[in-house]
């Protein structure tokens, strides 16, 4: 590793950042990995993740995760930073369809193309489509059927990217 690191180096011209490096075993497991690698790791200071890991990895704005701990703080995390954005903007003055474009273009953006790559549980899928609904109808009486959102199958009741 220390080679094609110093070769790459003297190749680009470019130093690796060891701070922000990290290492993690493709099967997601320490015990799978030959004990002098994880210490070359260690001993290069690179971040270490795996299954006993407590968090998950972002890489490339993509949640990596190897247990089931990790998967579930990446869900409790973003339903969170959902439901902070929503709050800012849920007294704003819009319309209903000002409301539904908002929350499909600022805020499941990034949803639609993720839930393409990773699968995550049925439960945040439900809850994230909830907290939709609940934004798009914010103080309209009576309330809409879910079943106006039938056109918006992927956010009311759909199935894609969905994973018990």
């Amino acid at each position: 590793i220390q080679d094609h690191i110093s070769c790459y180096g003297r190749a680009s011209n470019a130093r690796v950042n060891y701070d922000k490096s990290i290492a993690f075993p493709l099967a997601g497991e320490r015990s799978r990995v030959r004990l002098e690698l994880f210490r070359l790791a260690r001993r290069l200071q690179f971040q270490w993740y795996d299954s006993d890991s407590p968090s998950y990895i972002k890489y490339l704005g993509y949640p990596i995760w190897f247990s089931k701990i990790q998967r579930d703080e990446y869900c409790q995390e973003t339903i969170l930073k959902l439901q902070a954005s929503l709050d800012r903007h849920r007294t704003r003055q819009v319309s209903v369809y000002g409301r539904a474009n908002m929350l499909n273009s600022l805020f499941l953006a990034r949803f639609w193309h993720m839930l393409r790559v990773t699968t995550l549980p049925t439960a945040f899928v439900r809850k994230i489509s909830s907290m939709g609904y609940q934004f798009v109808c914010h103080k309209i009486l009576p309330p809409l059927k879910k079943s106006v959102g039938k056109g918006c199958h992927s956010l009311w009741g759909g199935t894609a990217g969905q994973r018990g």
